[in-house]
Formats: C-alpha cells, sequence, structure tokens
C-alpha cells in the first residue's frame, strides 16, 4: 500500500523500498486479539519519535487489551446497563475510557484507545470500527 493513501493523517506503518513503493509493516496478531487492527497509519510525530520495532510491541499491548495508563480489559467491570446499552448508547452513561473500549472489543463497533508513555512522551493508539472498515492509528495527543 502507498503512504500516500494515509497521507492526510500520516504514513503508513512500514517502511519506504527505494523504488518508491512501499511495505507495510508485517504484524503478526497474537493468539486471541480482542479486535481487527485495520490499515495502520503513524502520524509525523510518532514517526519521528519510535522506530516499527518500537511500534510493534504497542500495537500487541493494544490488541490484547492491555491500554496502558487506561486499564486493562481484564480488570474492567461493566455493569449491566452497561452492556445492554452498547457501545454508542453508553457514551451517555460512562465517560471511562477503559469501559468504552471494551464494550467495543464485545462487538457492535466503535474506538478502542490506549495511551502509552514511551521515551518520556505520551503515545496514543486508536482503533476506529465501524463495520468492516476498521483503521488504527498511532499519534502523540498534540496530533489529534
Amino acid at each position: 500500500m502507498s503512504s500516500d493513501k494515509a497521507a492526510y493523517i500520516g504514513y503508513t506503518v512500514g517502511d519506504a523500498l527505494s523504488d518508491g513503493t512501499f511495505k507495510e509493516l508485517e504484524y503478526n496478531y497474537p493468539e486471541n486479539p480482542l479486535f481487527p487492527l485495520g490499515l495502520k497509519v503513524v502520524t509525523p510525530g510518532v514517526r519521528k519519535l519510535l522506530t516499527n520495532k518500537e511500534i510493534k510491541p504497542l500495537l500487541e499491548r493494544h490488541v490484547t487489551g492491555d491500554w496502558g495508563k487506561l486499564g486493562t480489559c481484564q480488570k474492567v467491570e461493566l455493569t449491566p446497563a452497561e452492556r445492554e446499552a452498547g457501545y454508542s448508547k453508553a457514551l451517555v452513561l460512562t465517560s471511562d475510557v477503559a469501559k468504552l473500549n471494551k464494550l467495543c472489543t464485545l462487538g457492535g463497533g466503535g474506538r478502542v484507545m490506549s495511551e502509552y508513555i514511551v521515551k518520556q512522551k505520551e503515545v496514543w493508539i486508536l482503533t476506529d470500527i465501524a463495520g468492516d472498515s476498521v483503521k488504527t492509528t498511532i499519534l502523540l495527543p498534540s496530533e489529534y
């Protein structure tokens, strides 16, 4: 995939090749991912801060429910009302990002957000899931 398809938000996670083509980051999902990552892109600030090798473990944490400063999927308890409401309706019931993340992983779409500290900088990973369309963006908060 060429980087120009993701130019509006940054760079596709991968490497530019000498012939002008682009090789997307090879990413092998862990055994039990909670959701797909879809197209993976990084913003210019993250591209300057992290290598692809440093991004991979963050993606693995994100997709397995370790959301850094925002908590872990295994520790999140949902109320029956939150479970019944689903992601879009739960937005009015809670502002707890970890709860919203867990609801998104249960199906129905939404956004999963992780927040990590890497090299003394905050790095966010956002996965937006809307039906078959999935996009994961790795960015600095200042680039939101």
